[in-house]
């Protein structure tokens, strides 16, 4: 953890200052590797383990979303799963995306801050630091994996957090990009309004869902959450060899990127729809103008939706 990250961050809970204790710190870099933040109205206590704040309890939804995520994350930085690319995609592909979506060139990032809420592998966020932006990527996974790609970068952070209780302070992000992953939450409308809490007054929010559709019923109907995740794992790669054959050659060139889709399709506690309609209402019930929806349909998994800018 960077010590110019603590004025940014709050108690989650009350929303607080929080004070710094740091009990080990590299002597090179200066990064903080283990240590507490203490809230000063509450005195909740939040570790610094391993270099990454510690700020989610890790109970009921929260160890739910973690562990199937987890395993997922760990399993793909084993490359048990795809290695360079992410969902077939090279990092070149995904920061061409974030920039196009929100209509930006890589000169606009410079001095601003970035929060990736649900940021994985860490992948992303590394690959926007090289733009002169500081970046913040938050999970409710160990995160150990984002954390290692990651520590060289004085201008990257990850906060090991919740969507629901985000441990930042208000109006403190230029740009929040949630990609894939409200939808896998108990409650995807409460998890965006959180999400614009902490956006700066006419700062840009990016958020991408599931559409509702027949591959939506499809996935759900895949979905297989109290199965052992070894098993799940085993049956993604299965279920390669029938969608291969029914996409012919040109997806076994792609069969480990196929199979972590697969996963991520079969493992998930929390999983949604929606329609485009109701994601852009969000926007406009929570203040955005110049709300913009895109659409992705891609076989069997549907991408869709949207980009609420300027609040």
């Amino acid at each position: 953890m960077k010590a110019s990250l603590v004025d940014m961050l709050v108690c989650p809970q009350c929303h607080k200052a929080l004070k710094l204790d740091v009990d080990m710190k590299d002597k090179d870099s200066g990064e903080i590797i283990e240590g507490s933040l203490t809230c000063k109205a509450c005195r909740t206590r939040f570790p610094i383990a391993g270099g990454i704040p510690r700020m989610a309890e890790g109970f009921g939804y929260q160890k739910a979303i973690s562990q199937s995520f987890g395993f997922q994350w760990r399993s793909r930085g084993k490359r048990l799963f795809e290695g360079k690319t992410l969902y077939g995609g090279s990092v070149g592909q995904e920061v061409s995306q974030f920039l196009n979506r929100l209509g930006l060139h890589t000169d606009d990032l410079k001095g601003k801050w970035v929060l990736d809420a649900g940021c994985g592998s860490g992948r992303l966020v590394r690959a926007l630091s090289a733009h002169g932006c500081d970046v913040v990527g938050i999970d409710l996974t160990d995160l150990e994996w984002a954390y290692a790609i990651n520590r060289e970068f004085p201008n990257v952070h990850i906060v090991q957090g919740d969507i629901f209780q985000l441990p930042f302070a208000r109006e403190s992000f230029d740009i929040v990009w949630s990609e894939g992953v409200i939808h896998h939450t108990p409650d995807p409308k409460q998890a965006f309004r959180c999400l614009g809490q902490v956006l700066k007054p006419r700062g840009m929010c990016y958020v991408w869902v599931y559409a509702r559709s027949p591959q939506a019923r499809v996935r759900r109907w895949l979905k297989t959450p109290r199965w052992p995740r070894s098993l799940l794992f085993l049956l993604s790669y299965l279920m390669v060899i029938p969608y291969a054959l029914m996409q012919a050659l040109r997806i076994l060139v792609r069969f480990r990127s196929t199979a972590f889709s697969f996963f991520d399709a079969l493992s998930p506690t929390y999983q949604s729809a929606h329609q485009w309609q109701e994601v852009q209402a969000w926007f406009e019930e929570d203040a955005f103008f110049d709300i913009r929806v895109t659409e992705d349909r891609q076989p069997f998994w549907l991408a869709v939706w949207g980009a609420g800018r300027k609040r």
